[in-house]
């Protein structure tokens, strides 16, 4: 099931309506211009994901103090003002990633590309991964702006 299905299921269930909007790919700057767009409308509530703390946090700030609570999943901002976070520990799953990767890369290079929120995920790889195998790269999503 997919996120906006189960929204839709909880619409009927509960008896309240919700839309489910957002750029259709990599963007922080469309993603901040949602969340304006929901601030200015004085939204019930907000649920989203922070890619970009940095670039998030006034945002998330605004609307907190607007009154409009904001729920971060998957990506926090953690020196926002959010009022819940439900996400996954990446340094953890870049732990479980390194440990599964680590045997096929024989050849001793490994390029990994990651987003914003994954590169706390990195230190796995130093710390797992034989040292024959040399990691070489970590993008930042900040460079699909």
């Amino acid at each position: 099931m997919e996120v906006e299905d189960g929204m839709k299921a909880a619409n009927a269930q509960y008896d309240v309506s919700t839309m489910y909007i957002g750029p259709t790919f990599i963007s922080i700057d469309e993603h901040i211009k949602y969340i304006e767009i929901a601030i200015a409308s004085n939204a019930d509530g907000i649920i989203t994901t922070a890619p970009d703390p940095e670039a998030f946090t006034p945002f998330i700030n605004k609307a907190v103090a607007a009154g409009i609570p904001v729920v971060l999943l998957d990506a926090d901002a953690p020196d926002s003002n959010r009022n819940f976070y439900a996400g996954t520990s990446n340094y953890k799953g870049g732990v479980i990633h390194a440990a599964i990767v680590q045997n096929p890369f024989e050849m001793g290079r490994l390029g990994v590309e990651l987003l914003y929120q994954i590169q706390e995920g990195m230190g796995p790889y130093e710390q797992i991964i034989d040292t024959g195998v040399t990691v070489v790269t970590a993008n930042n999503v900040n460079n699909y702006k």
